[in-house]
């Protein structure tokens, strides 16, 4: 299944590995993001798997609460980095595309 917010911080990554770096601008947006994508997917993979356990096994129950608390967390995160590298490099996006990072 693919997640339109993980496509578009895909995109904005790979537009940062190929934009030529500026005069005091980070050198380590592509990599934060890239960062904040990762923990984003990993947190998700971890909830539907815990959430598809939690049907069978009272362990997997206990712990559902918080892998939803840990996904939701990295997932507004990885779309604050991405409002904050849209607004630090005057990005102009198409209205779909920010409609992804809300």
């Amino acid at each position: 299944m693919r997640y339109p917010l993980f496509d578009l911080a895909l995109e904005l990554a790979d537009y940062l590995r190929e934009e030529p770096p500026e005069l005091g601008l980070e050198c380590t947006d592509e990599a934060q993001l890239r960062a904040c994508l990762a923990a984003a997917k990993y947190a998700r993979r971890a909830y539907r798997s815990i959430r598809a356990a939690a049907k069978d096994s009272a362990t997997a129950r206990q712990f559902l609460k918080q892998a939803r608390t840990a996904r939701l967390r990295t997932e507004q995160n990885l779309r604050r980095r991405i409002d904050d590298l849209i607004a630090d490099r005057g990005l102009m996006l198409d209205d779909a595309a920010l409609a992804l990072s809300a």
